[in-house]
């Protein structure tokens, strides 16, 4: 459909930017959901963190599709945009953070493999540093669940330092 509307004139609602970004945020959505099912019946910790990443992954598009027009951009002074934005960084750091706790019980069976349970765990603390800066910018209710999962995350990263440290004196391995 053709529109005799100037750009200005026109909804932002029927921008592409708008309809990527709403495309994007319901595939989002929709792997959250799975994501959160897959959590829930104990799915092997590899493909939660697949999950995971592409959930980071469509939040990521979603809230670069949000950028791209000023409408949108402004839309509820910018938390609806920044609340996309955290989730991307969160489930981001929720890949590493399944992946690290799976690997600290394969140390506790093995008795090895504790420089990549430190390296997981500081990524995921590192994705959870880059939230920071948004947490701030979106409701309450994201910040209390981001604290609380951030205080696991660290009291977990300088557990599996320490224990690294003492115990296992293991080279850490590069995480990407």
């Amino acid at each position: 459909m053709v529109s005799n509307l100037s750009p200005s004139e026109m909804s932002t609602d029927f921008t592409g930017e708008s309809l990527g970004m709403l495309s994007n945020l319901m595939l989002a959505q929709a792997q959250y959901l799975f994501y959160k099912k897959a959590l829930d019946a104990g799915m092997k910790p590899v493909v939660l963190a697949k999950i995971a990443m592409q959930v980071a992954q469509y939040f990521a598009k979603a809230h670069e599709l949000s950028q791209t027009n000023v409408g949108l951009k402004a839309f509820d002074g910018a938390k609806f945009a920044n609340v996309m934005l955290y989730h991307s960084i969160y489930f981001a750091a929720m890949g590493y953070f399944v992946l690290g706790q799976h690997e600290i019980k394969n140390v506790a069976e093995k008795t090895k493999g504790q420089g990549l349970v430190v390296a997981l765990l500081k990524k995921t603390a590192i994705e959870f540093e880059r939230a920071k800066q948004v947490v701030t910018l979106i409701p309450s209710n994201y910040q209390d669940n981001y604290n609380a999962k951030y205080a696991d995350v660290i009291k977990l990263r300088d557990k599996a330092i320490h224990d690294n440290k003492t115990i296992y004196f293991e080279r850490e391995i590069p995480v990407e």
